[in-house]
């Protein structure tokens, strides 16, 4: 058996998720965006969906879209929680959006699926892991899933 957090330090150095952009590709979307004022948001977004599909891709790093969100949010509760939601639906390596990450409650509540609300982060991360871990970080079923970011506004009226 492995922990978590032994798992997850393993993965993070060793593996590369397919439709993922890796730390490169999210250190240019980062690029990209800090040249356009932060007022600017749905712009800001729509950069990142036609960067994201110019380079076949539909998942970031956890660590890639806190970096997005903390750049972005600003100081109204309801506009950071749709900002939140936007972002970390796009998040691909969901157990990392912890605290000690610098990830906010809100985030872990809702798209951390792997951990037990029940839970503090200190016993989540020492947990082993009794399930496959190829099912537990790297299932297809996740690739089939569309982020509402490229999902056109026609469409969204018909979901």
């Amino acid at each position: 058996m492995i922990k978590r957090k032994d798992l997850y330090e393993y993965w993070k150095k060793n593996h590369t998720f397919k439709n993922t952009c890796n730390d490169t590709e999210g250190a240019n979307i980062i690029k990209l965006i800090k040249q356009i004022p932060k007022i600017y948001v749905k712009k800001i977004l729509q950069i990142i969906k036609f960067y994201m599909i110019s380079i076949n891709k539909k998942f970031l790093l956890s660590s890639t879209v806190l970096e997005i969100y903390n750049y972005l949010k600003n100081g109204d509760y309801i506009d950071n929680t749709n900002l939140l939601h936007i972002l970390c639906e796009l998040v691909r390596d969901y157990w990392m959006i912890l605290k000690i990450n610098g990830h906010s409650g809100v985030a872990i509540c809702y798209y951390n699926r792997a951990f037990d609300l029940y839970d503090n982060e200190d016993t989540f991360l020492e947990k082993e892991i009794t399930e496959s871990y190829e099912n537990f970080m790297d299932s297809d079923d996740f690739y089939y899933k569309i982020p509402t970011l490229f999902i056109d506004v026609e469409e969204k009226e018909d979901l």
